[in-house]
């Protein structure tokens, strides 16, 4: 399934290629890879990632310029991946305040170069938005 968060998150960026274009990118959550396969085709070098081990086979099938493999943000990020990330992306990755809770927001920190982007697209409303806000915010993450 294609979350509309995605195709919105997909959207923003074909609209504004600079900011993955020749980039160094991780999408955690990328599903069945509607957003890593614009990213590609953007000119990103793309790690879609997933926790779902059922959702690698689509993500690889849908986004086949970029590289798939399990992730999961509760989970410690390999020492392989730390700061190698110019950009992280995320769509409707909260769903729940345990979504933020389980290391999200450290699990990005983590993923990025210093002063590498986080592009998030939540829908307003869900459960957990607010959680998320405030971790952000006493993280010291600034909106760009």
């Amino acid at each position: 399934r294609v979350w509309a968060s995605a195709v919105a998150l997909a959207r923003y960026l074909a609209l504004r290629p600079e900011a993955v274009a020749g980039r160094r990118v991780c999408e955690l959550g990328a599903g069945v890879g509607l957003v890593a396969r614009v990213c590609c085709d953007l000119g990103a070098d793309v790690l879609a990632t997933e926790a779902e081990p059922r959702l690698l086979e689509a993500l690889r099938a849908n986004a086949p310029r970029a590289t798939a493999r399990r992730l999961d943000w509760s989970e410690p990020v390999p020492d392989e991946l730390r700061g190698a990330f110019d950009v992280v992306l995320g769509a409707d990755l909260v769903y729940s305040s345990g979504a933020v809770a389980s290391g999200l927001c450290d699990a990005a920190a983590a993923l990025l170069v210093a002063r590498g982007r986080l592009l998030l697209c939540v829908p307003r409303g869900r459960h957990g938005v607010d959680a998320l806000e405030t971790a952000l915010r006493s993280a010291r993450w600034r909106d760009a």
